[in-house]
């Protein structure tokens, strides 16, 4: 059987270290780490000293993470930039949010009847916004939004004597 510390844990009960570690995993790394440290350990890499799945133990990252942010710290190293070097982010949303206007257009051109197509949505936006568009970010908006294009109805097909 599990101990009495672990049917609580899983049970959601526990003391919450689980929860907070998870939540440390998504933060980027450096707000889990100083910088000072994390050159550290990209130096130690570097000399040698340790090995790569070590290292990226110790920064908490994913092997495949660890050698980007290692190839980054090598050409800062490179080019003698390695003292000052900070580590980049790394996924996340990063893209802009769209203009009011932009917005006002997508609701005007595509809740209309008949709907404009998603192509030229996207090009009146760069028309009239200089704001750049695709026509599957358009299409996806419209979707997340409720202003989609309604779904044709699936004909019926003719029965076919054989």
């Amino acid at each position: 059987g599990l101990s009495g510390a672990k049917a609580d844990e899983r049970a959601g009960q526990g003391d919450g270290e689980d929860a907070i570690y998870a939540l440390e995993k998504y933060q980027q790394l450096s707000n889990r780490h100083a910088p000072a440290f994390i050159r550290h350990v990209m130096a130690s890499f570097r000399q040698q000293l340790v090995t790569a799945s070590q290292a990226a133990e110790q920064l908490d990252l994913s092997s495949s993470r660890f050698y980007s942010l290692s190839a980054d710290y090598l050409c800062a190293y490179g080019q003698e930039k390695a003292r000052m070097w900070i580590p980049g982010i790394s996924g996340g949303d990063h893209s802009t949010t769209w203009p009011d206007p932009v917005i006002d257009l997508l609701k005007k051109r595509l809740l209309c009847a008949p709907p404009s197509p998603y192509s030229f949505v996207a090009s009146e936006a760069l028309r009239l916004h200089s704001f750049k568009l695709d026509r599957a970010q358009v299409r996806r908006w419209a979707i997340d939004n409720g202003c989609a294009h309604p779904t044709p109805l699936k004909r019926l097909r003719a029965p076919v004597r054989r």
